[in-house]
């Protein structure tokens, strides 16, 4: 048995870990296979029969071998080196619509986004121009008495502010900034002077 170099494998794994490579003897080639996510048992009767029957293909013995493992072959090679990435990047690339399509999606990226945020600034110019319409419309004597603040938060359904929180109670802190409760804690208040 023929092992594959372990460093061909590792980088073939890095570029898909569903790939694996074996030595396919009835062909005296390598095998990359892919482990198939589904295949139907149609599949599997037709590649049975094509390797089963009388002086059969060697690819379709192959074919067979790894269709038992639950893989599909994906490519002979007889050296191993920098041309089967290239195969499988191509393939890969033809299978996504090839360059053109490739190339048009990296380039039309920037242009979806600035397209919906367009879009998104447009909707909101809509909203903010219905509610001034209502407001100017049907509030125009709340406007001009100060209430425009109030109108707006209305038509856009947010939350009134409350003008007037309360009293402050004004906050004593410790030389690091922690507050002190002068109620439960003796403090000695000291005034500062700038001089």
């Amino acid at each position: 048995m023929i092992y594959a170099p372990e460093g061909f494998e590792n980088a073939l794994k890095n570029y898909d870990p569903r790939l694996t490579l074996r030595w396919g003897e009835t062909i005296k080639q390598w095998v990359i296979e892919r482990h198939a996510m589904r295949m139907t048992e149609g599949e599997k009767r037709l590649l049975r029969y094509a390797a089963t029957r009388t002086n059969p293909e060697p690819k379709a013995v192959e074919e067979w071998a790894s269709a038992q493992a639950g893989k599909y072959v994906i490519h002979y090679v007889k050296e191993l080196d920098q041309r089967v990435f290239d195969y499988l990047w191509a393939r890969d690339l033809q299978r996504k619509g090839g360059a053109k399509s490739l190339y048009q999606s990296v380039l039309s990226f920037p242009e979806v986004r600035t397209r919906a945020r367009k879009r998104e600034s447009h909707e909101l110019a809509r909203q903010t121009n219905d509610v001034i319409h209502w407001a100017l419309n049907r509030k125009s004597t709340e406007i001009q008495h100060g209430k425009g603040d109030e109108l707006m938060r209305e038509g856009f359904g947010m939350k009134p502010v409350t003008k007037n929180p309360g009293p402050v109670k004004p906050m004593l802190v410790d030389q690091f900034g922690r507050p002190i409760d002068p109620q439960t804690k003796k403090v000695k208040l000291e005034l500062a002077s700038r001089w």
